[in-house]
């Protein structure tokens, strides 16, 4: 009886120690695996906030330094609009203001998606930039009203705004090194 016990443990101890490594290897392999797929998702969703980010500011300084630059001349931004409005000469401004409505939109969208895997404090402050470039305007259509651009360059031109605007990009630009961290 006791040889018959000495064999059994020789046997079932390490077929139970074999048991619960191999379970172990599993959950530590499987953690890893998760943890790996995080960073990753992590980086990628950072990368694409910041690449965007840096973008839609560089579009704000381009469409600044563009207006201050043709128009200082006019008083208002509301004398500027029959030229901006009228002339083919900034089309390419137009454009720009497109390419910013859907970065920024693109970017929201972006938020959406990152929020899982980026801190919540750093997308918050994201989407406070975002909200600095909000404006509103009038339109009918197309026909007679549309305050589009006035609104979009009286926004953009504020003072206030824009240095907030400002502060809080160099500050979110200073983030965007760690932003990829889990």
């Amino acid at each position: 009886m006791d040889k018959l016990i000495e064999d059994l443990l020789k046997i079932g101890i390490p077929s139970v120690l074999g048991t619960i490594s191999t379970y172990i290897s599993y959950r530590l392999g499987k953690r890893q695996s998760i943890d790996a797929i995080r960073i990753e998702k992590c980086f990628d969703h950072g990368g694409k906030v910041a690449k965007t980010l840096l973008e839609i500011e560089e579009i704000y300084s381009s469409l600044s330094t563009s207006f201050r630059t043709n128009f200082q001349h006019v008083q208002t931004v509301t004398e500027t609009m029959e030229y901006f409005e009228e002339l083919h000469l900034y089309e390419d401004m137009k454009r720009d203001i497109q390419t910013l409505s859907e970065k920024r939109a693109s970017l929201r969208a972006e938020i959406k998606m990152a929020s899982i895997y980026l801190k919540t404090k750093f997308l918050d402050r994201v989407e406070e930039y975002l909200k600095l470039g909000d404006f509103s305007y009038d339109t009918d259509g197309g026909l007679f009203v549309n305050t589009y651009y006035e609104n979009f360059f009286e926004n953009l031109l504020d003072e206030a705004t824009e240095k907030k605007r400002l502060a809080l990009f160099a500050s979110l630009k200073k983030e965007l090194r760690v932003v990829g961290r889990p």
